[in-house]
């Protein structure tokens, strides 16, 4: 039976196939350092990290990396140990709210599990444009880790598409793979109950 032909504007998340979409991603979202897209397809061709990216059509509306080799921020990797990491998690402002970050979220996560990692973590800014991310984490089930905090430094372009280098605060989250959103919060509070508290002999919901 033939595929159906996708619509102009039907949506579908995948790993980056080839050197020519890398080069598609670099005129469409495009972003720095130069030439990422590209180099994250050499990861991924390296067996380091999955780049998952979102499409509307035959056009590229965002994108995910896995890197499976965790995270290489000396700092992070305390409170990320031994775990895969997310990073640059972004999908282009004209095709948010579709429901876009949620499947490329979905697909790592699911990715994970079928390699056999148990826990995945990643870190978020705490400026309010991270707020909509912020939210997305929480309904997934991540859950801060220790409450670490670094600062998280990357290239940018400003308004007039200047490269900048941005420095900001950030916190660590992580999540366990293979449970329910809903269990691994209630799972994360019991964790950060003990950890005030010592034990769980005064936890005070039913579930112990």
């Amino acid at each position: 039976m033939n595929e159906r032909p996708r619509g102009p504007n039907e949506a579908s998340v995948r790993p980056l196939a080839s050197d020519q979409e890398a080069g598609l991603l670099e005129q469409i979202i495009g972003g720095e350092p130069l030439l990422k897209h590209r180099r994250r397809y050499q990861l991924q061709l390296s067996g380091e990290g999955t780049y998952f990216v979102a499409w509307r059509g035959a056009l590229p509306a965002g994108h995910l990396l896995v890197r499976w080799t965790g995270t290489v921020d000396r700092e992070a990797a305390g409170a990320l140990h031994r775990m895969p990491v997310l990073e640059d998690f972004f999908v282009l402002a004209e095709h948010r709210r579709l429901g876009l970050g949620r499947r490329l979220l979905e697909e790592a996560e699911a990715l994970a599990m079928r390699r056999g990692c148990t826990r995945i973590g990643l870190a978020v800014g705490l400026t309010p444009m991270y707020e909509d991310a912020r939210r997305l984490y929480t309904r997934r089930g991540f859950h801060s880790v220790g409450f670490s905090r670094h600062y998280a430094s990357y290239w940018t372009s400003d308004a007039r598409g200047v490269p900048v280098w941005v420095e900001e605060a950030a916190e660590y989250l992580a999540k366990t793979l293979g449970i329910t959103p809903a269990a691994a919060r209630r799972r994360a509070i019991r964790g950060q109950w003990q950890r005030q508290h010592g034990d769980l002999e005064d936890w005070p919901l039913a579930e112990k």
